[in-house]
């Protein structure tokens, strides 16, 4: 069974952390792959606009500002880094 969770507060590194702990209670780390998103706050935001999802600006900058996939990725998970695509 594949699972995908999206919060964008597991931009936060910490908060991150706190999921995976829980997790491995249930799966090891081999059993978890990360989906990263680079960090393009402008794109995201266009994207947010396009699909008239209203008030989710402000949540866009502030996780953008803390987010730094570096950070994920030296935490050793097998991963795949995708870039934010909105249709113009």
């Amino acid at each position: 069974i594949d699972v995908c969770i999206t919060d964008p507060r597991l931009c936060d590194i910490n908060r991150f952390r706190e999921y995976i702990k829980f997790f491995n209670k249930y799966i090891s780390n081999n059993d978890i792959k990360l989906i990263l998103f680079k960090n393009d706050f402008e794109n995201c935001l266009i994207n947010a606009r396009i699909r008239s999802k209203k008030n989710v600006e402000n949540t866009i900058i502030k996780y953008s500002s803390i987010y730094n996939i570096n950070e994920f990725i030296n935490e050793g998970y097998k991963y795949d880094i995708i870039d934010i695509l909105y249709d113009k």
